[in-house]
């Protein structure tokens, strides 16, 4: 992770073995069966190179994709006919 301060990158791998399931949260970190799994096979390893600015840049427009949908969700739920009593 070039480009990246040290807990920046600490942080990215924690978060990417979260996300993955390869590791799960509690009081401690615990690795799951998946992750011994993935662990124990070398050729299932991806590798991925982002710089801490291109995951944030990731996060910004998921947010945002996120923020639309939620949008257009709510304006096609009022478009729709009410079931109004006339």
């Amino acid at each position: 992770m070039l480009g990246t301060g040290l807990w920046d990158g600490v942080r990215l791998v924690l978060q990417s073995l979260i996300n993955e399931g390869l590791v799960a949260v509690k009081t401690k970190f615990l690795i799951t069966m998946k992750g011994r799994d993935y662990l124990a096979d070398p050729l299932k390893w991806r590798l991925n190179v982002e710089t801490a600015e291109e995951v944030e840049r990731k996060l910004f427009w998921n947010s945002i994709y996120e923020i639309f949908d939620k949008a257009l969700t709510r304006l096609r739920a009022r478009s729709q006919p009410s079931s109004r009593k006339k």
